[in-house]
Formats: C-alpha cells, sequence, structure tokens
C-alpha cells in the first residue's frame, strides 16, 4: 500500500505540474481574464474588475510580424536567451550571428551583444478583449562558428522546441516548461536541463557532470559520454540512454520503463538497482526486484517505481 501511494504521488506531482504550467503558457499568450458579451446591441467586457464597454469592438486587430538580427556579430562567448513564446536553434554558420522573428500583438523578441554576451529576451503586454491571431511567438536562431567554445550557455523558454547543436561550452543550464529539447554534438563542463512537459533528445555529447530532471516526457540519449557524474530524474516517462558512464550514475523513475546500455564492462561497476512494480534485467538475465553488487571504479544506481530497469554492460 505504502509502494502504491508513492506511485500515486509521483504521477499526480507531475500532472499538477503541468496544469500550472499550461495555465502559465495561457497568460504568456495573453490569456483573456474577460469575456466579451453583447448587451443591448454593445459589446461590453465582464471580468473579475467588473464591466465595462468594450473598446475596438468593431475590428479585430490581426497579427504583426516583425524581425530583427545580425549574421555578423563580433564573437561572443557567453549566451542567455529567456523568452516566453518561441522556438531556439542553434546553426553551425561561418560567423557569429542572431536573427529574430516574432508575431502577435504586443510581443517582441529583443537582443544586445556586448562584453562578449550574447543576450536575447522577450517582452509582452496581456491582451484586452478578443484576439484571435492565428500567429504568436517567435523563433531565436544563433549561428555560431562551428565548435564554438562557449563559457557559458543558459536558455530558458516557456513554450517552444530547442535545438542546440556543434558548440563546446563551460557551463549550461536548459530550461524548457513546455516544449521538446534536442542537444547534439556538444562538449560540456557542467550541463544542467529541466523539463517539465516534453521530451529529451541527446546524441554525440561529452559531459564531465550532467543533470536531466523531466517532469513528463521522454528521455532517450544515444553516444553520451558521463566523465564523473549523471544524476537523472523523470517523474513520468521512458528513460532510454546509451554510451559511455564513468564515475556516479544515479537515475531515478517514478513511472516508465529504464534502460541503460553502457560501453563499459559489468565488472568496472558497482550497482544497486530497485524495482517497485516492475521487472530488473541485467544482460538479458531476469533479476529479483532489488539487486546490487559491490566493487568497481564506477557506480551505477537505479530505482524505478513503476516499469522495468534493463541494463546492458559492454
Amino acid at each position: 500500500m505504502k509502494k502504491l501511494a508513492k506511485v500515486l504521488a509521483g504521477v499526480a506531482a507531475p500532472l499538477f505540474l503541468v496544469g500550472v504550467i499550461l495555465m502559465g503558457a495561457g497568460w504568456a499568450m495573453g490569456a483573456q481574464t474577460e469575456l466579451t458579451v453583447n448587451i443591448g446591441g454593445h459589446p461590453v467586457n465582464v471580468g473579475f474588475t467588473g464591466f465595462y464597454p468594450h473598446a475596438g469592438s468593431d475590428s479585430i486587430e490581426a497579427a504583426s510580424g516583425s524581425a530583427a538580427g545580425d549574421r555578423d556579430l563580433a564573437a561572443f562567448d557567453e549566451i542567455e536567451i529567456d523568452v516566453s513564446m518561441g522556438d531556439v536553434n542553434f546553426i553551425v554558420a561561418d560567423d557569429y550571428g542572431v536573427d529574430l522573428t516574432w508575431y502577435g500583438k504586443n510581443y517582441e523578441l529583443h537582443y544586445t551583444n556586448e562584453n562578449g554576451r550574447l543576450k536575447v529576451w522577450s517582452t509582452s503586454l496581456p491582451n484586452v478583449g478578443v484576439n484571435l491571431s492565428t500567429k504568436y511567438g517567435g523563433t531565436v536562431t544563433v549561428y555560431l562558428p562551428q565548435d564554438a567554445r562557449m563559457e557559458e550557455v543558459d536558455v530558458t523558454t516557456a513554450l517552444g522546441d530547442i535545438s542546440m547543436t556543434s558548440f563546446q561550452t563551460d557551463k549550461m543550464e536548459v530550461l524548457a516548461n513546455l516544449g521538446d529539447v534536442y542537444l547534439y554534438d556538444a562538449h560540456i563542463g557542467e550541463g544542467n536541463m529541466t523539463l517539465s512537459l516534453g521530451n529529451l533528445q541527446i546524441s554525440d555529447v561529452t559531459a564531465r557532470d550532467l543533470t536531466l530532471d523531466l517532469s513528463l516526457g521522454d528521455l532517450t540519449a544515444a553516444r553520451l559520454t558521463t566523465e564523473k557524474s549523471l544524476d537523472i530524474e523523470n517523474s513520468m516517462g521512458l528513460v532510454d540512454i546509451g554510451g559511455s558512464f564513468a564515475g556516479t550514475t544515479e537515475i531515478s523513475s517514478s513511472l516508465g520503463d529504464v534502460n541503460v546500455s553502457t560501453d563499459l564492462s559489468g565488472r568496472d561497476y558497482g550497482y544497486d538497482m530497485d524495482v517497485s512494480m516492475g521487472d530488473i534485467f541485467i544482460d538479458g538475465v531476469e533479476q529479483k526486484h532489488s539487486v546490487s553488487r559491490s566493487g568497481g571504479a564506477h557506480y551505477l544506481e537505479i530505482d524505478n517505481d513503476m516499469g522495468d530497469i534493463t541494463v546492458y554492460f559492454g
């Protein structure tokens, strides 16, 4: 009974978080807190603050589109991006640059490149009345030379996908509330990635220390190398990783299968694996619901409340 309660709590928490995120996304999109109704042939706004005539009710403003950017910026070694709505893309190019495009009433993207730091941010105002814009949000495209060396990369989005490729950085922070994240061909010193609702896909990445925290979504990683530590937590979704995991690797899952394939030999690992509701398989052989091994230069710990654990050693 206690295990079941723990599982249910683990499932309820991310679902509650999803509701909060969707509500926040609604605000970011200019969600209405008022309704426009017809009273005596005249449109009137009715909301928490009372009611009053609806201004500009005879027409609906269409979505506007704007763009800004520079494909030949001075070199930068720090990136800070914080946008409420829009996709973020890193693209390999000959020079450093940035392109911004955005749509929607009262929504804009901005950038500066000062003292070696590229900064991109969004501004928005809440909409009053009805807005039937067909497009709202934007796209941030950052251009980097192949294997550009960064000191710090910090990307935050409330609603939108993130795609990052072909760069090196000493430190990386990624926060995605609602959207998928793709990380390819990167060398990272210390990395932290947090996703509330969305999938995370990683390929050809080397990191000294990497922390991955998902609330609701699948994590898939191919040819991932961690040199010192890997810490994964997923409340609801698949964890499927392959590569070389040195040092300490810790994986915690509330609901979903955990699959690990490491190039390193099983003799190199000490491990502890525990599953509440599910099965454990090591190199194709079914184990007890709790299994451990001492020794080895590296350590692997996997805890799964509901779902199977499958591990293959090199």
